[in-house]
């Protein structure tokens, strides 16, 4: 691969990184102000919207880094896709130990959110659910997650878009070092 376009998409990744860890230091910043009433009833609200908003930033970075990593391949109009030798390519030079994170199964709760419609038609009032959970920080054996959109289990960790899940802290950690050896490849000529 030529190495420009390597160091493209290297930048790009960096990038991504770098917008996922700002986003779990707001969502945990927006958490202890929550849980330590560091805001009155009146700000709660808009307090739970900030938090949401970032928790979809970062599901977005997580993706973005996944597509790099793991590109699904081409559609049959070939409009959408990517050329999945450039991301096997990509993840060998990283270290398939450092990219496993951020295959398919990483975009499984953003994939949600970004096709909430199909997920409440098909997966939720296609099932005959009448119940809604939504935005709600609580223990997932609190309810039937097939009746919660968007919740965060914060006792694992763990956040929950009916039964899909993305586990917070390993994510950040393999951000972390993932963004730790994008920076060492960089600097490489």
């Amino acid at each position: 691969m030529d190495r420009q376009l390597e160091k493209v998409f290297l930048n790009e990744m960096d990038a991504q990184c770098n917008f996922a860890l700002l986003a779990f230091e707001e969502m945990r910043g927006s958490l202890d102000r929550i849980e330590k009433r560091k805001i009155d009833t009146t700000e709660w609200d808009s307090e739970m919207r900030r938090f949401w908003a970032r928790v979809q930033s970062l599901l977005a970075a997580v993706a973005n880094i996944s597509k790099i990593l793991y590109p699904l391949p081409l559609n049959k109009k070939r409009t959408r896709g990517g050329d999945t030798a450039r991301g096997g390519h990509r993840s060998k030079l990283i270290g398939d130990k450092l990219t496993e994170y951020f295959g398919d199964s990483s975009r499984s709760v953003r994939n949600c959110y970004e096709h909430l419609d199909e997920m409440i038609e098909r997966n939720w009032w296609g099932k005959g659910r009448r119940l809604r959970i939504d935005y709600n920080v609580m223990p997932l054996d609190s309810f039937d997650p097939r009746d919660c959109f968007r919740n965060l289990d914060n006792a694992k960790d763990t956040l929950v878009f009916m039964t899909h899940s993305f586990h917070l802290k390993p994510m950040k950690t393999a951000i972390h070092d993932l963004r730790e050896k994008i920076r060492e490849e960089m600097k490489r000529p």
